[in-house]
């Protein structure tokens, strides 16, 4: 590896507290991750971009991948966590939001086979979405983790 990146995670939540998903191709090819993260169920999420605030990123990101529309002024800093494997090495940070417009709606393309809306979490959830989940409801925004 011989970069870092930054991606970002985001958290929606609908009015029965229940959390949206997407789904990966089982094809690296088409999943489109650097972290090789084919197969596995992940947060609306994705890299930033230069001189991105982090809420730009999440607003940019919800709308390119699940057709949702967000304020900035709606969501919030939940997590920072150190993502790192055999593959690729992000520094991920996480928001939450509850309200936003629009009926979901995958991006064209084959990165993503279906989405769903979650009260418990698949076994198949990705790392990075996992760590964000997780400090999201411990009420911690870093938790170390031994590689």
């Amino acid at each position: 590896m011989e970069k870092i990146g930054v991606g970002i995670g985001i958290l929606v939540y609908n009015d029965k507290g229940e959390l949206l998903l997407i789904k990966r191709s089982s094809d690296p090819f088409e999943a489109d991750s650097e972290m090789r993260l084919e197969g596995t169920y992940t947060l609306p999420s994705g890299k930033m971009l230069p001189l991105e605030s982090f809420e730009a990123a999440a607003k940019r990101k919800l709308k390119e991948e699940v057709g949702l529309d967000v304020l900035e002024s709606d969501l919030k800093l939940v997590s920072i966590s150190n993502d790192l494997n055999d593959y690729a090495h992000y520094v991920t940070i996480g928001m939450v939001v509850e309200k936003y417009s629009g009926e979901v709606k995958l991006k064209d393309g084959l990165e993503f086979t279906s989405y769903g809306w979650f009260s418990e979490m698949p076994k198949e959830l990705c790392e990075p979405s996992r760590k964000i989940l997780n400090n999201y409801l411990s009420n911690k925004i870093y938790s170390k983790e031994e590689r």
